[in-house]
């Protein structure tokens, strides 16, 4: 019990003793705050909003309409490229951070914060193929389970539609265990996204029980960082006055980020 309990908290112990890690967050935040100020100016809407009366907003619905058809390929382009930026951002701030984890899980160095980044950034086509082939699985598994539903209905009995759902749900959480490790299979063994998907897949297949016993930690640390948030915001709303509600913002993301971090580089440490 003890060394399951040490193997549980080492991850979080890890975090605070690697606030590296916290920086991809950053980079991703600052980002989008960027592409979303630019957006926000190139468009056209910063100028918009100023001269809008917001006490008369309903009598104004000409004047919003108007500014959509006269700015609308200025629209079009602020959003695309918001879009762009969060895409990149979230994918090489991936890359970056599980990256350093791997290092940290296998206690080698981290060589400094722009050499991290470029070495994390190498498995950036990478993730993004492995998100393209978990987008078509997921679309795959969804057309599967509609079809099997829509088997049942077809049969009109209760009994035989509440045994496809639970056939449905069984079959999506052993693709949720089959997948568990596909990022930690990816940075901490070199491989590409295919055989990460084939080889997370065959780990779950020869140890069933690990792998479940790792997603049920994972769903406690999970728990464990929602209740904290919940926490936190009821003891924050009481002692924090309205103009400070950004200290609870800022608190319960850092909560949230802990949190994600402690999950991963648990799961990386279970591999």
């Amino acid at each position: 019990m003890g060394t399951f309990l040490k193997r549980f908290g080492n991850p979080l112990v890890l975090v605070f003793k690697n606030p590296i890690l916290f920086l991809p967050y950053i980079y991703t935040v600052s980002l989008l705050v960027f592409a979303a100020l630019f957006s926000f100016f190139y468009s056209g809407a910063f100028n918009f909003v100023s001269s809008i009366d917001f006490s008369q907003f309903e009598t104004q619905q000409i004047e919003v309409y108007n500014f959509f058809f006269e700015n609308f390929l200025r629209i079009i382009i602020s959003v695309v490229f918001f879009l762009s930026v969060l895409f990149v951002a979230g994918v090489s701030a991936s890359a970056w951070r599980y990256s350093m984890i791997s290092k940290i899980v296998r206690k080698r160095e981290i060589s400094g914060i722009f050499n991290s980044y470029r070495e994390g950034i190498t498995h950036f086509w990478t993730v993004v193929f492995l998100n393209v082939l978990l987008f078509l699985l997921f679309i795959l598994v969804g057309i599967v389970s509609s079809a099997v539903l829509s088997l049942g209905f077809l049969f009109e009995n209760v009994f035989f539609t509440a045994f496809l759902f639970l056939i449905i749900a069984l079959f999506i959480i052993f693709f949720r265990l089959a997948i568990l490790f596909r990022y930690p299979i990816i940075f901490m063994k070199d491989i590409g996204a295919y055989n990460s998907l084939k080889e997370s897949t065959n780990l779950f297949l020869r140890n069933k029980w690990h792998v479940t016993k790792v997603f049920l930690c994972l769903m406690v640390i999970g728990a464990s960082v929602t209740l904290s948030l919940v926490f936190v915001n009821a003891l924050l709303l009481k002692i924090l006055p309205t103009f400070l509600i950004w200290i609870e913002l800022l608190i319960r993301g850092l909560i949230f980020i802990i949190g994600s971090l402690w999950a991963e580089i648990f799961l990386f440490k279970s591999l």
